[in-house]
């Protein structure tokens, strides 16, 4: 398999795409991140209110998986419109979560004044969390876009 995804990333194929992706995707990235940054200062701040607190057995992903997690979702107004966010923690911490912020209670949410629908509960967010966020979308996005080239380029050049 990894002889595969070396040949194929060197190939004229390969290459010729990830270096056509990269350069396409790398001003989203940058816009992202920058929208995304202001949050990280935490001059942009509202008070939010605890929406839904609830810790127990949840079904995960539209999936057969049940998993134990606290969900915890809080709304925030910002120049009138209404957002919503999630608050999460470790899985060591799920449980402490759910005390910690009941239903109706009220907590400060700082978000990017660029992009109000990101936030993040009780302090700033990270510019390194923001970062690796983004930076994942990126990946992603460019590997779901290899996923068929691939597969042809390896159909093509199957011995």
């Amino acid at each position: 398999m990894n002889d595969f995804v070396i040949s194929y990333l060197y190939s004229y194929t390969g290459t010729v795409l990830n270096v056509t992706l990269f350069l396409f995707f790398i001003p989203f990235f940058y816009k992202s991140l920058l929208k995304k940054k202001s949050a990280s200062t935490g001059n942009h701040y509202t008070e939010g209110k605890i929406t839904w607190s609830e810790y127990g057995l949840f079904a995960k992903d539209r999936s057969d998986l049940i998993v134990k997690e606290a969900l915890v979702s809080y709304s925030y107004k910002v120049n009138g419109k209404l957002y919503v966010g999630e608050l999460g923690t470790s899985i060591f911490r799920q449980a402490q979560l759910a005390q910690q912020n009941p239903e109706g209670s009220t907590l400060t949410v700082y978000y990017s004044i660029d992009d109000p629908s990101f936030s993040k509960g009780h302090f700033p967010p990270n510019l390194l969390d923001i970062f690796i966020l983004v930076l994942l979308r990126f990946c992603i996005a460019i590997g779901m876009v290899n996923i068929i080239p691939a597969y042809i380029w390896w159909l093509i050049n199957l011995n």
